[in-house]
């Protein structure tokens, strides 16, 4: 098997056509004997090539009086926050609040009002939106991991590619006829796979059929980064977070709310703090509180992702 790794290697970086025809097809035969050899190992947590601790610094990104409006609407306003190494921030809130505008604000593809913001010593970005996909769809799943880090080795780009969902003749794949749910999930495969420390995510289980979901979720738990995240899956914010930002124009004077913590716990910090965020409850003049009276106000006072 090392044998045919070395062929496979030497065979790569010749980088003519003939070479890569030849990669593969003992690519393929590799694939095959580990199938009828080797056991199913138990998983283990991948290295994915972050730099050390020593060569980056704690801080990841620190934003700083952050504000944005746009005519007849304000966003939010005066927005600070931190996040360090490990950090898993969620942005949520309702359609059209200005989620997307954030994280676009953050990844330089929009302007803020004003406020600044800044990544720590030595801190990389890999950001993923789902209509902006950069992957080559003539390539295989594997080609386009090789063609971007050829000084990877074999078993660590196979590696990542399992860990993503991405088994046997999988990754002879065309990218042209991967699903969405599986392009997503070889995107951000590919950032990682670069060594970034912050994951911008822009709502990256749009249109993830579950088995999908459940494949990038696990990714995401091993990957030892940073992340901060535009959601609205409330399963995939709980079983991630370890803080929220909620942007919630006209419920709160800022027009949003920050959590350290995770996602449960949010909710029943919210429905405690309910009516920080409630509109002001009517004078009854008839001195009669009604049941439906009751339940509107209860139903104003809960917190709705």
């Amino acid at each position: 098997i090392k044998r045919i790794e070395a062929f496979i290697e030497n065979q790569r970086k010749w980088n003519r056509e003939r070479n890569i025809i030849a990669a593969e097809s003992r690519l393929k035969m590799l694939d095959r004997m580990e199938k009828i050899e080797k056991p199913k190992p138990a998983p283990k947590k991948i290295n994915f090539s972050l730099a050390s601790a020593s060569s980056r610094s704690f801080e990841v990104l620190s934003v700083r009086g952050l504000s944005k409006s746009f005519p007849q609407k304000k966003l939010f306003e005066n927005l600070s926050f931190e996040l360090h190494h490990g950090d898993r921030l969620f942005i949520i809130g309702n359609n059209g609040c200005g989620k997307s505008t954030l994280v676009k604000i953050l990844t330089d593809r929009e302007k803020q009002d004003s406020g600044v913001f800044e990544l720590g010593y030595n801190q990389s970005v890999g950001y993923y939106d789902q209509d902006q996909q950069l992957l080559e769809l003539q390539n295989t799943v594997i080609e386009e991991l090789w063609s971007a880090y050829g000084e990877k080795t074999i078993s660590e780009i196979r590696g990542i590619l399992a860990r993503f969902g991405f088994y046997g003749e999988d990754i002879f794949k065309k990218i042209s006829v991967l699903s969405g749910g599986e392009r997503a999930r070889l995107s951000i495969a590919k950032m990682i796979l670069n060594g970034v420390s912050l994951l911008i995510l822009d709502e990256p289980t749009n249109h993830l059929d579950i088995p999908s979901k459940e494949t990038l979720e696990f990714a995401l738990n091993e990957y030892d980064g940073t992340i901060l995240c535009v959601s609205h899956d409330r399963y995939f914010i709980s079983s991630l977070a370890t803080g929220i930002l909620e942007i919630a124009p006209g419920r709160s004077d800022k027009g949003f709310m920050l959590f350290k913590g995770g996602y449960n716990a949010y909710i029943e910090e919210t429905q405690q703090t309910a009516p920080m965020f409630a509109e002001p409850e009517p004078t009854v003049n008839s001195g009669k509180y009604t049941y439906l009276e009751a339940k509107k106000d209860k139903n104003r006072k809960r917190f709705i992702l």
